[in-house]
């Protein structure tokens, strides 16, 4: 995620096997894209400079993706809902943020990509990395941790509106 002004934090290479971004706007777009729509966060894809595969910009509530790759548009998408449940999130790579939406985003890979299990490790990986822990057991215990958390996440990324409220604001059911 991009704090306001800044540029994004690398991510780290074991987190993604992905290319390089061969084309701006891809043929077809990722599971979830009208997700993004419906939240009232536009998503575009940029030549990137090497530093990160995506962010999701706090300033400008935009999805930016260096990469053609779902996973990496699952883990943006969910610091966009995350943003929605906690009504504001802090800018930078916060530990316990990072957490959410890359557990958030192995969850969504699962659902909407379960052919690419493969990327299991990279997820483990990332996380164990934020939780400042070492293996999988340890990550576990900080991804039970914010269960509560994440599950928020998902209910407003599986359960959007069909049309994205004005402004924001939440329309009463």
């Amino acid at each position: 995620m991009a704090c306001a002004g800044s540029s994004p934090s690398p991510s780290p290479a074991s987190r993604t096997r992905t290319r390089p971004l061969p084309s701006v706007e891809p043929k077809t777009p990722p599971p979830l894209a009208d997700v993004a729509a419906r939240l009232g966060v536009p998503v575009r894809y940029a030549a990137g400079n090497g530093s990160a595969f995506g962010f999701y910009s706090l300033r400008e509530n935009a999805i930016v993706l260096h990469t053609h790759d779902a996973d990496v548009f699952f883990h943006e998408l969910a610091h966009a809902a995350h943003r929605l449940v906690r009504g504001e999130l802090k800018g930078g790579q916060d530990p316990t943020q990072e957490i959410v939406a890359e557990f958030s985003a192995a969850v969504l890979e699962r659902l909407y990509l379960p052919e690419s299990q493969q990327k299991l490790r990279s997820h483990v990986e990332y996380i164990a990395k934020y939780a400042r822990v070492k293996g999988r057991d340890e990550a576990a215990k900080k991804c039970l941790s914010l269960l509560a958390e994440v599950e928020k996440v998902l209910d407003v990324i599986l359960n959007a509106p069909e049309a994205a409220p004005a402004c924001g604001v939440a329309v009463a059911a």
